[in-house]
């Protein structure tokens, strides 16, 4: 097993322990807002969902990873879209998701493809979405023209595609991750009540030890690759394993009228 690398390790374990548990909080949400629903069915099918969705990645890697990636921009798009308005424009949603999605894939292909492959998906994944950056850019454009997106919001892409270009990809991603998404997401279950006694930050606690612990059993059944690999591999699939139920369950089917993202 290889030394932690700086520019791989090191902002993969930044995911794992600071940007993971922002997820770890659907418990919460699911309490506060579908109060009705039993606390083993919500476990059971969030879990169950995110197994199916992490077998299929293993029998269609490249159809996966895909789903993933556009799942993550929309999400991602909800999340800063809402930290301007409570009610969004599609085209904001969808220009703000791309951002640092797109940054990374066309500053870094070349790396973000040898990831691809490593997860078990075609490079040529790399490509299709290099094509889709065009349309993005389109609907950026758009967005700002109908005045769906802010001089302010479009500072801030500008500026994460700057991030993106100058630090290496997966560092870009973390920062991301770790310092805007998730910070914001813990904000607003904050600011609307979701999140606020002891026992919902002791459930955060928790979830987060066990995503963490998957992660660990992750890393222990791939013994033929180095750690970063590995490490790669585990990260990036419980990723999407999660992403499904929490945009699923959490952002729709409880039926809350604006998406926690």
């Amino acid at each position: 097993m290889s030394d932690i690398s700086f520019e791989i390790g090191l902002p993969l374990l930044l995911v794992l322990f600071l940007g993971l548990p922002h997820g770890a909080a659907d418990a919460a949400v699911a309490k506060r807002t579908a109060p009705r629903v039993q606390a083993w069915l919500f476990a059971a099918t969030y879990i169950g969902l995110a197994v199916c969705f992490g077998g299929l990645w293993l029998v269609l890697p490249s159809l996966c990873l895909l789903t993933f990636m556009l799942m993550s921009m929309f999400h991602f798009g909800q999340g800063d879209a809402n930290a301007y308005t409570d009610h969004p424009h599609l085209s904001a949603t969808l220009a703000h998701g791309g951002g640092v999605v797109f940054a990374i894939i066309n500053f870094h292909p070349q790396t973000v493809g040898d990831i691809f492959v490593l997860l078990g998906s075609q490079e040529e994944v790399v490509n299709w979405l290099r094509g889709l950056s065009v349309m993005w850019l389109a609907m950026l454009v758009f967005a700002f023209g109908k005045g769906s997106i802010s001089g302010r919001a479009m500072l801030e892409i500008g500026a994460l595609w700057c991030l993106c270009a100058l630090l290496p990809p997966l560092w870009g991603f973390a920062i991301y991750f770790c310092f805007i998404h998730g910070v914001r997401h813990m904000r607003r279950l904050r600011g609307t009540g979701i999140v606020q006694s002891r026992r919902d930050w002791l459930t955060i606690g928790v979830f987060s030890g066990l995503a963490i612990a998957v992660a660990g059993l992750g890393m222990r059944v791939q013994p033929e690759l180095i750690f970063d690999d590995a490490l790669t591999r585990t990260v990036f699939i419980l990723l999407a394993a999660l992403t499904v139920p929490h945009m699923l369950l959490i952002d729709y089917m409880m039926g809350r009228k604006n998406a926690v993202a």
